[in-house]
């Protein structure tokens, strides 16, 4: 029998506590609660809100209607479950919510929308009739004619479509992936049917076996697949298999083809020590079924490439043993010198790993162009006055010709170099030593010993003045190896004993010029630093011919000259309630050099480098090297960057260098046309013997909420590249075409 309905507040409770039915005669319509025993003890409590309940009986429940929401509370108020609805019928006993009318379903993680549904409140399960499922934090939805909810975090769908674009009634979205049947797994991937993307309603894929990502937490499962298309390699798919192997480290697995080109694969393993200590190591491969024949030479170099088995290697590691012991390892190993030219756009290619590493350890790859590729492995130990450094260098010559003498490799380098205080004097006492094995497969190697300790003291000179005197004593020893078709004719064991001298005096000019003053105390002003200095520098001049050479360190150029300079800084400060900002405004440099053992043309040139930033977002930098006997410019660069609010960004370096013939000028714009479009547009030009354009490139973006087109044009000096990428937003790249003409 039904009990006549109660006009009741709007806040009502049903507390599981053991009261007798009499209570609901000793509530007046007024109180806003009533009561009711429940026989199972595992359901929870629960919070109802309504513009008007009834309680019913045989069975017990309740009838809500307006507005409701049902929410727990009590020891179960942390459960995060909240449900709304037009109309909302609760059985208490089993615990079942049926509700109708703009249904609403609140979790932890997913909302859902439908027209109707039931819900069990302790098992944490349903069902919902024309229904949209908001899942995770990455902005997925997914909707179905039927959204079962078969556990706290698993879900089963019928007749659905997943997309991250905002969903309109009446109007398709950009885009969707259909599927008869969809399941989302408690590890946050969704499973599809029979899948099949549309753009708009148009179908362009169809797939009968699909996973996506659901979820943004890492988790085992297979990401989106890449499809490219060119001339030069042809239809191309590569499959990845995500692989959570812990919480601090995962794998991901490539498998895929080149329909021109032949079968390609790739690994990449992560890992994360702590906060600072973390490695990245990735691997490519390709079996390539072409080989390059002289009327299809790639970059048209005369290397023809014969080698099937090609290969990328690559990888970084930082480790941070303690803050004081720091170990790094730079990995690029290359099967051939036009791999990293030739696939270079993919998951697997060179931009954008080189891109993903530079993000990740500030650092990236060396230029893919560079023939010999450099591995290190380094170390080093800092104290309060003392440092060690140690290295292993080993390099991948991908010239693949017959050249002598091969690079050399260190194994190993040792450093170490300290300062210390002599006592009571006022003296330094600084060193720098180094032992390096030089090996290599031909040419000269050899062991190298090079000590340079050294004494530095202050020079009283008065308060106004900054003056040092230090003199060093520097012994070279060398052990030669000669290795295959080199030669040496005189003794392996050789040494070098030099000495040298450096006098440094300098002073500090500071004044601020107030640019204005407001009535709150607030000022602003520049403060101008200004530092003249002079140097003096003396190396003995001797003939180091005997000795073999490795790098710099091997013919040390004699000295016996002044430098002289002056220093210049800017700062722009405010003042605001007695708080002082600052930021650097300029800074600008001028010296020159004169050498006392030069009979004719003692000068140097004189050199001379400012920066500036005028306005936030503008930087502005110049140097350059002047000839003062009749050659003039010898050296400049110039560079000029601009970064709007709307990140508009224009930016210029425009080089030249005599001695090495370098003259180019490189820049890139990047212009928001309007809130969906964007244009980026680089070139690089070569002003030497009309070269011309080196390399430019166009790209036209458009960016909507869910997805992104971007159309390329690339041209250099031997190729020219059209490119049209296309991504999903939450998926990740869908489509690649390209085509070399």
């Amino acid at each position: 029998m039904r009990n006549r309905p109660l006009r009741l507040c709007r806040r009502h409770i049903l507390q599981r506590v053991a009261i007798p039915l009499l209570c609901w005669a000793a509530c007046d319509l007024s109180s806003a609660a009533f009561v009711r025993a429940a026989e199972d003890e595992r359901l929870a409590s629960w919070q109802i809100d309504a513009d008007q309940l009834t309680y019913t009986k045989n069975p017990d429940g309740v009838e809500a209607r307006g507005h409701v929401v049902l929410r727990p509370q009590g020891e179960y108020a942390p459960d995060s479950l909240t449900i709304e609805a037009d109309e909302v019928d609760y059985l208490i006993k089993t615990g079942k919510v049926t509700a109708r009318g703009n249904l609403l379903i609140k979790t932890a993680t997913d909302e859902i929308r439908a027209t109707a549904g039931e819900v069990m409140l302790d098992a944490r399960t349903g069902v919902f009739k024309d229904a949209l499922l908001l899942h995770g934090k990455n902005n997925l939805h997914l909707s179905g004619a039927i959204i079962e909810k078969t556990g706290e975090l698993t879900y089963h769908l019928t007749d659905s479509a997943v997309t991250t674009c905002e969903i309109k009634p009446g109007s398709a979205p950009d885009w969707s992936i259909h599927s008869s049947e969809a399941n989302i797994t408690k590890e946050g991937y969704a499973q599809l049917q029979h899948a099949s993307l549309r753009i708009k309603d148009f179908p362009v894929l169809y797939s009968p076996y699909l996973i996506l990502p659901a979820k943004t937490e890492r988790q085992t499962g297979l990401l989106f697949p890449e499809f490219s298309n060119s001339k030069r390699e042809g239809f191309g798919l590569l499959l990845p298999l995500f692989v959570n192997i812990s919480p601090s480290t995962d794998a991901t697995l490539y498998f895929g083809d080149l329909s021109r080109r032949g079968a390609q694969a790739g690994a990449e393993f992560r890992y994360v020590a702590d906060d600072r200590s973390r490695g990245t190591f990735t691997a490519s491969y390709l079996h390539d079924a072409t080989e390059d024949t002289v009327l299809d030479d790639f970059n048209d170099d005369g290397y023809l490439r014969s080698r099937t088995q090609r290969y990328w290697l690559r990888g970084k590691a930082d480790h941070y043993f303690t803050d004081n012991l720091v170990g790094r390892l730079d990995l690029d190993l290359v099967s051939d010198r036009d791999f990293l030219q030739e696939f270079r756009d993919s998951m697997l290619g060179f931009d954008p790993n080189n891109q993903e590493y530079l993000a990740t350890y500030r650092r990236g790859f060396q230029d893919k162009t560079i023939l010999l590729r450099e591995n290190t492995l380094q170390l080093s130990r800092n104290w309060s006055a003392m440092g060690l450094y140690g290295e292993l260098r080993g390099v991948d010559d991908t010239r693949n010709t017959f050249v002598s003498p091969t690079p050399l490799w260190t194994m190993p380098r040792l450093l170490a170099a300290g300062l210390t205080p002599v006592a009571d004097l006022p003296l330094d006492f600084s060193w720098q030593s180094e032992y390096v094995y030089y090996w290599r497969d031909r040419g000269l190697g050899g062991h190298r010993l090079d000590l340079a300790p050294r004494l530095t003291a202050p020079l009283p000179l008065g308060p106004y003045f900054e003056a040092t005197l230090s003199g060093g004593v520097r012994e070279t020893l060398y052990q030669i190896e000669v290795n295959d078709d080199a030669t040496w004719s005189t003794a392996r064991g050789q040494n070098r004993t030099l000495y040298d001298l450096t006098a440094n005096l300098a002073t500090t000019l500071q004044r601020d010029f107030r640019l204005s003053a407001g009535q709150d105390d607030s000022t602003r002003a520049l403060r101008h630093t200004t530092r003249p200095y002079l140097t003096y520098n003396f190396l003995p001049s001797i003939d180091q011919t005997n000795l073999p050479e490795f790098d710099q360190i091997d013919r040390l150029a004699a000295r016996n000259g002044l430098t002289y300079g002056l220093a210049n800084f800017l700062k722009y400060r405010t003042t605001e309630e007695g708080a002082v900002t600052s930021r650097d405004y300029a800074y600008f440099d001028i010296n020159q050099s004169y050498d006392f053992r030069a009979d004719r043309h003692p000068l140097s040139d004189i050199l001379a480098e400012i920066r500036t930033q005028p306005v936030p977002g503008l930087m502005l930098g110049y140097e350059t090297a002047i000839n003062v006997y009749g050659d003039g410019t010898t050296y400049y660069d110039f560079k000029a960057a601009y970064t709007n609010s709307r990140g508009d960004r224009l930016s210029a370096d425009y080089y030249y260098r005599k001695d090495l013939g370098a003259h180019e000028l490189k820049s890139a714009l990047k212009v928001k046309l309007t809130d969906l479009l964007s244009a980026k547009y680089d070139i690089t030009h070569s002003f030497v013997d009309n070269v011309g354009v080196i390399s430019n490139s166009f790209h036209l973006i458009y960016h909507p909420a869910c997805w992104t087109m971007e159309a390329a044009i690339t041209k250099t000096s031997d190729d020219l590249r059209a490119m049209v990428v296309f991504n999903l937003t939450g998926i990740g790249k869908l489509l690649e075409i390209g085509r070399n003409f």
